[in-house]
């Protein structure tokens, strides 16, 4: 009898579980966000930043592509900083979806100041940590 092993690339796993720490870590950052806000309790508080996240993540994507494709002779700090603004108001709108009868005025201010806190401290951990964690 032979025994057939699954061959694992464990530099994946380590990026797919960096990615899901990525994801968790943004979610608690805007659910506190939301919380400091006084959007609504702490439950639905989650399932809002759960939904606008997956939807901010598509639209990343979808500009990375983009930006990646094209040349627009800008640097990379001001792509993210009109990725920033793009997925900030995008994520504002999603909300808005959710929540109707709340004010969009306060929705875009809480999503500016959440997507703010994410994006800088993403960068950070980035920049600072995980480029040293993956160099060679």
């Amino acid at each position: 009898m032979t025994a057939c092993l699954l061959a694992i690339d464990w530099h994946l796993v380590r990026v797919g579980l960096i990615l899901l720490g990525m994801g968790v870590f943004t979610v608690i950052v805007e659910t506190i966000v939301m919380l400091l806000f006084k959007f609504d309790s702490f439950g639905k508080s989650v399932v809002d930043a759960i939904m606008a996240n997956i939807g901010s993540l598509l639209l990343g994507i979808l500009l990375f592509l983009v930006f990646n494709k094209t040349e627009f002779g800008i640097s990379q700090i001001m792509e993210l900083v009109i990725l920033y603004f793009i997925t900030s108001v995008f994520e504002a709108w999603l909300i808005k979806l959710l929540r109707k009868k709340m004010a969009f005025g306060r929705i875009i201010l809480t999503s500016f100041v959440m997507n703010l806190l994410s994006f800088a401290s993403l960068y950070l951990i980035f920049t600072q940590f995980l480029a040293k964690f993956f160099s060679p």
